[in-house]
């Protein structure tokens, strides 16, 4: 199954994205600044049968891009060996 990173995830144009990517099939990961507040995603993590995660990112700051990529990385070699 193809996965596919989105970043501003959250809303407008991300938001499409991470719904198109669901519908064609595809492992969604969702970045968005504050998940917390992502309530549209959340309940579109819900119905997607664990093809969509949320994963935190602001893609202004490096070290919340850098915590974000260790954080994938982690998550797609336990998908691996699993």
């Amino acid at each position: 199954m193809p996965s596919t990173l989105i970043t501003g995830a959250n809303r407008g144009l991300g938001f499409e994205f991470v719904c198109q990517y669901l519908v064609d099939g595809s492992q969604v990961y969702a970045a968005c600044r504050d998940p917390a507040s992502a309530s549209e995603l959340r309940h579109l993590i819900e119905t997607s049968d664990g093809k969509l995660r949320m994963l935190a990112m602001d893609v202004t700051d490096p070290a919340s891009v850098e915590a974000a990529a260790i954080e994938l990385d982690s998550r797609l070699r336990c998908a691996t060996w699993h």
